[in-house]
Parts: structure tokens; C-alpha cells; sequence
């Protein structure tokens, strides 16, 4: 009976141990990813001349992050995603877009991409892949007839290509008409890419546009 007692004993504080260990990882990992939040969106601020419209920006940046966040919560829990995962359903949250739109939309996520996706926290790899698939989808949405298409492959380098207008070419410029509020995104992509050390490519192909990501030598 005693040998009962003791390995119950030790059951249970295996278990709580293992708790309280999830529990730490949960909230470091909050902790960090309330940093990389606040230092993302303070540095897209400072890089604002209207500071009243950056703040604006800011916050709707934040409501983007958190309504994927709450879905992941409704849907998984409090289960920790792999990055892989992460970027998986970030990209069921785009196809959904895309389909929207009527615009083809197809995705590929090959081992090699490891190395590039653990660079990000988790409101890193939302941000940046909302905002660069975002406009991938609303250029190719925009093209008109003929092929409207966006397809992304995440490897060694991170390649999107769209269809879009053969006269336009955002190189890493929005075309929008309101370039000061729409050209935001573009910015934070940018100051992600300098953050993790990473180069962001746009290639005209005319009716096409490949924007390519890939780690700086």
C-alpha cells in the first residue's frame, strides 16, 4: 500500500511540475510577444510624419493581430502552434480572402522554411504575412481579366508571386491613391525584414510581380 502512496506521490508531482513548466513557457511567451508587438508598431509610429494617423494605423494593425489570435484561441485552445502551423492557418485566413475576390490562390510550405520562420514571434509572423499576402491579393484581385492568381512558396527563400495591372510596379511602394494610410503595411514589412535580418526583393514580371524574402549573407 505504501509503494501505492509513493508513486502517486510522484505521479503528482511529475504532473505539477509539468504544469507549472507549461505555465512559465505561457507567460514568457506572452511577455515576449507583448515585446515584439510594442516594439514593432513603436517603430512603425516613429517612422510616421502624422503621428495621429500612424496611431490610427497602429491600432487597426493590432485589431488584424489579435482577430487571428482569438480565432487560433477558438479554435485550438491554449495548445502552443508550431510556426509551421502558425503560417498554415495564416494561410487558410488568406485562401478565404482570396476566394473572396475570385482570385486563385495556392500555397506550398517546404521543410527548408524552418530556419526562416523561427525568427518570428508569433505577432511578427501574422503581421508580416497579413500584410504581404494582403496586397498580393488585392493587386492580383485588381488585375482584370485574364489570370488572377497569387501563389506562395516558403522555403530557403519565402517567394510570392500575383498577377496584377502591367503598368504597375510597387517596388515596395503602395499604388493606392492614399498612399500615406495604405502604404503603412508596406512599412512594417520593412521593419520586420530589418529586425530579422532578412532581404525583400520586388521583380516585375509584367503582368506579374514576385516578391522574394530571404536571409542576408
Amino acid at each position: 500500500m505504501m509503494y501505492v502512496i509513493f508513486f502517486m506521490c510522484i505521479a503528482a508531482a511529475i504532473g505539477y511540475s509539468v504544469y507549472a513548466f507549461r505555465e512559465r513557457y505561457l507567460c514568457r511567451k506572452k511577455n515576449e510577444e507583448l515585446r515584439d508587438r510594442y516594439k514593432l508598431l513603436k517603430e512603425s509610429i516613429e517612422n510616421e510624419p502624422d503621428k495621429n494617423r500612424a496611431r490610427y494605423r497602429v491600432a487597426h494593425e493590432q485589431e488584424k493581430i489579435d482577430a487571428v489570435k482569438k480565432r487560433l484561441k477558438e479554435k485550438y485552445g491554449e495548445k502552443i502552434l508550431t510556426e509551421r502551423k502558425l503560417l498554415e492557418e495564416i494561410l487558410d485566413i488568406e485562401k478565404e480572402k482570396a476566394e473572396e475576390m475570385a482570385v486563385d490562390f495556392s500555397a506550398e510550405i517546404h521543410n527548408s522554411a524552418e530556419d526562416l520562420l523561427i525568427r518570428f514571434s508569433q505577432d511578427e509572423m501574422i503581421s508580416f504575412f497579413l500584410n504581404l499576402l494582403d496586397n498580393a491579393i488585392e493587386a492580383a484581385g485588381g488585375s482584370g481579366k485574364g489570370d488572377r492568381a497569387v501563389s506562395f512558396v516558403a522555403g530557403e527563400t519565402i517567394r510570392i508571386t500575383n498577377s496584377k495591372e502591367e503598368s504597375r510596379m510597387p517596388e515596395g511602394k503602395t499604388s493606392k491613391e492614399d498612399a500615406d494610410r495604405h502604404g503603412f503595411g508596406l512599412r512594417v514589412i520593412e521593419n520586420i525584414c530589418k529586425e530579422k535580418n532578412l532581404s525583400i526583393d520586388y521583380l516585375n514580371r509584367g503582368g506579374f510581380l514576385e516578391t522574394e524574402i530571404k536571409k542576408q549573407k
